[in-house]
């Protein structure tokens, strides 16, 4: 594995110029059935699958989402299921084949490719196109990775997922997924600055981008689906340190800012002309690093969060500063 974070992907389809777009969130449904786990139907039953794949679903969940927590928590995909949303027969395929490689890796699999894909371009085909870039990463197809994350980048952008009013859509009636949605982008933007560092020209092509959409809330909050109403922004991040109020920022936040270090970090280590320059270069990193580690919370700063689990967000956190 060439990833420092377990990321995974396969391949997918381009989508056709003339594909249907529907950029808003709210026509997904998530009221109702959420309040009781018990009530969704099982992904299996819904497409026709009684088989042993939802194993590999759980696997899926168990060791991929936890280092790449975008994907909807499962009791939500499994209402989206239910309901028939557009593209999530796909995104599940794309998830179980993932979840696959913690079975058996060895066992040869097929391409989920065109496992219920459709002409609808939405937020579940940028998620379900980002997963098979990360598997065609770890499998060491960086070339075909790359075609899939270009396309994911224009996918996003043509639905407008790059904006904030994409999620803010479905923040009242569907918070679960707006979040979902939020945490989509800003996991778009990682793959693409670590894609950076595999090709070792760290020149991500979305450095530079405006981040107009909020920051991701905690994972627990997340995964238990009781979602903010009040989000935070990528500015209210960078200044956090000016602010008259104290805020808590999420573990995904400084993942993101980790990122940001890092690559900017080996980028500049290309450009390093003389001694004087090279002395000035690094103390400027190093002053950037500390200012990291000094403006992390208490909880932030150890990997354990309980006594049996860790911080995976954090984890990747650590490991690219302390390299």
């Amino acid at each position: 594995m060439r990833y420092y974070a377990p990321f995974l992907a396969a391949s997918s389809r381009r989508a056709q110029a003339s594909a249907p777009i529907t950029p808003f969130a709210y026509e997904y449904d998530f009221s109702g059935p959420l309040a009781n786990h018990e009530a969704f139907t099982p992904i299996s039953y819904v497409d026709g699958d009684r088989g042993g794949n939802d194993a590999h679903l759980e696997l899926y969940y168990e060791h991929f989402h936890c280092a790449h927590p975008f994907i909807l928590p499962r009791p939500a995909l499994q209402d989206s299921i239910a309901k028939q949303t557009p593209n999530a027969y796909h995104l599940v395929a794309v998830m179980r084949h993932i979840g696959s490689f913690y079975a058996d890796p060895k066992t040869p699999r097929s391409d989920p490719l065109h496992q219920g894909a459709s002409d609808l371009v939405d937020g579940f085909t940028v998620q379900t196109t980002i997963l098979l870039a990360l598997a065609k990463s770890m499998c060491s197809e960086q070339a075909a990775a790359e075609d899939l994350l270009a396309q994911a980048i224009e996918q996003t952008q043509r639905i407008g997922m790059n904006t904030k009013s994409f999620a803010d859509t479905a923040q009242i009636s569907i918070p679960v997924l707006a979040e979902s949605w939020r945490r989509t982008w800003w996991m778009l933007y990682l793959v693409d600055a670590h894609f950076s560092v595999i090709r070792r020209d760290y020149a991500p092509t979305l450095e530079g981008a405006l981040h107009h959409v909020d920051l991701p809330c905690e994972d627990e909050a997340y995964s238990s689906m009781t979602i903010p109403l009040e989000t935070v922004s990528w500015q209210e991040y960078t200044n956090r340190e000016y602010a008259l109020e104290e805020k808590q920022f999420s573990s995904f936040a400084y993942f993101i800012d980790a990122t940001d270090i890092f690559v900017s970090s080996l980028r500049a280590s290309l450009r390093l002309e003389d001694i004087s320059k090279a002395e000035i270069l690094s103390d400027n990193i190093e002053v950037t690093i500390a200012g990291w580690f000094v403006m992390l919370p208490p909880d932030k700063r150890g990997l354990v969060t309980k006594s049996t689990s860790v911080d995976q967000l954090m984890f990747q956190s650590h490991m690219m500063i302390y390299t």
